[in-house]
Parts: structure tokens; C-alpha cells; sequence
């Protein structure tokens, strides 16, 4: 349980799509209510980070056998503000089930089900100007952290774990 006192599973239907295709960028406006509860509303323009994996989309239009399907929203690194109470927040791009066994033995990082922000087939990205997070995604920032600090947070813990890793 968090702040948000919420465990309700993913759900997102961001209001408006930053739509990339091979070579081209485009926004466009969606019709559904991406309504206002249980999930917390992220303003998500205020940083975000371009990934290795967000240029190959981009540029080639897939990874392997990730194939786009457009029109995809890329990005899986980035900070913004809670609609409504106004948190400042960084955002764990990994979404869990927490029902298959690597979750119920806390080995979260490896959930059978897990989806990704920003991953063709999981979930839209968040280059866009809205999205919806689970609460337990959102991990609020201190005052003296910067939106451009909290979207290099992801980055940053991959590149620490891997240096534990090899020593």
C-alpha cells in the first residue's frame, strides 16, 4: 500500500499521444475519458529521457522481433506531476502483476507478467502529455531534485546494479 492507497492493477488511457513512426512525430488527440480515480493522473512534459531502445523504435521501427504498431508513444524515463495534489514524482517505468510467483517470493524485477512503459506490445510510453500510472510506479521527489535528475533515475539504478553486479 502507498500514499495514494492504491493496488488497483494498470490501467492507462492518456489523454493526448505523442505518435512516433518511422521518421515522423506527430500529436493527436484521443476521445476516451481518461477520467480522475482510483489511479494517480501524471503530467508527464516535465522531463523525459531518450533511451537506446526509444531510438531504435524511432529510427527502425523495431527491436528484434518488438515490431511498432503505430501509432506508439515511446519513453520509459521520466518524472512529472500528480494531477490534482500536485506531487512532483519520478516514474518506475515497470509494471507488475503481483500474482506469479517471482512476485509473491519478492523478485519483483523478474515478474512473469511484467509490462513496460514505452515497450510495443505492453504499454504506451511516456513522451506524452498525460498518462496513468499505477500508485506504487509514482516514487515522490525531495524539493531539491530536479524532474531532469528524476528521469535519469532509472538509468542511474540500472548502471549501479551493474557495477554491484561485477565487483
Amino acid at each position: 500500500m502507498n500514499r495514494w492507497n492504491t493496488e488497483i492493477p494498470y490501467t492507462q488511457t492518456p489523454d493526448y499521444y505523442q505518435s512516433f513512426g518511422l521518421g515522423f512525430f506527430e500529436y493527436f488527440q484521443l476521445a476516451e475519458d481518461i477520467g480522475t480515480e482510483p489511479l494517480p493522473i501524471i503530467n508527464c512534459g516535465m522531463s523525459d529521457g531518450i533511451c537506446g531502445s526509444d531510438i531504435h523504435y524511432y529510427k527502425e521501427g523495431n527491436i528484434g522481433n518488438q515490431v511498432v504498431k503505430y501509432a506508439f508513444t515511446i519513453g520509459h524515463e521520466g518524472a512529472g506531476i500528480i494531477e490534482k495534489i500536485g506531487d512532483r514524482v519520478a516514474i518506475d517505468p515497470a509494471m507488475l502483476c503481483f500474482t506469479c510467483d517471482q512476485c509473491k517470493s519478492g523478485r519483483y524485477h523478474t515478474c512473469r507478467k511484467i509490462r513496460f512503459l514505452g515497450c510495443t506490445g505492453q504499454s504506451e510510453g511516456c513522451m506524452a502529455e498525460y498518462m496513468i500510472m499505477p500508485a506504487y510506479s509514482c516514487f515522490p521527489l525531495k524539493k531539491n531534485i530536479s524532474f531532469d535528475q528524476a528521469a535519469l533515475s532509472k538509468p542511474l539504478s540500472i548502471g549501479l546494479y551493474a557495477t554491484r553486479l561485477s565487483v
